[in-house]
């Protein structure tokens, strides 16, 4: 049990921030499943940049997991909780938020232009800025400290098949 449990206070809130428009992305699916995987300790909302282009989010749901429209954000969303932007993409509002936290998962070639644009606007934010990079490469490039913290995706889903019921083609062996 966590302190914040312990004591009566409410869970912990992350917003996940990402465009949700690709649902094969790699922001996409990282975005997605860091929100399984902190949603039993947290109460976890999923912010797609334009909710109307949320492909990612296309018949996905989950029993804890809350799906906002960033369009109409409410600033009590991200008032003192950990924002946690996956990628290089910024809602309009995020400049007037007020988190307690603000992780940057850095997971695109940080010698995109963006990148530096990217953290102009999120730097002056009095919580600070933290950055996750997806990859030791990512860090070196970056030039810049913080965590390394690779995928979370659940590598054993690519584990190979039971070798009893293996196929070749159509005949199975």
């Amino acid at each position: 049990m966590t302190a914040q449990l312990a004591l009566g206070m409410d869970r912990a809130r992350i917003v996940l921030i990402n465009p949700l428009a690709c649902a094969e992305g790699g922001s996409e699916q990282r975005t997605l499943e860091l929100a399984r995987l902190l949603s039993p300790h947290a109460e976890v909302t999923l912010c797609p940049i334009d909710p109307g282009r949320a492909a990612a989010l296309a018949g996905w749901s989950h029993p804890r997991i809350r799906v906002a429209d960033s369009g109409i954000v409410h600033p009590d969303l991200v008032r003192q909780a950990t924002v946690v932007i996956v990628g290089f993409w910024l809602p309009d509002w995020i400049e007037t938020s007020d988190p307690a936290r603000l992780i940057l998962v850095v997971n695109l070639d940080p010698s995109r232009p963006d990148f530096r644009s990217v953290l102009s606007r999120l730097l002056p934010l009095r919580c600070g800025l933290e950055l996750h990079h997806a990859s030791r490469w990512i860090a070196e490039a970056a030039r810049l400290p913080g965590l390394v913290v690779p995928s979370p995706i659940d590598l054993r889903r690519f584990r190979p098949r039971d070798q009893s019921h293996r196929q070749i083609g159509r005949a199975h062996v």
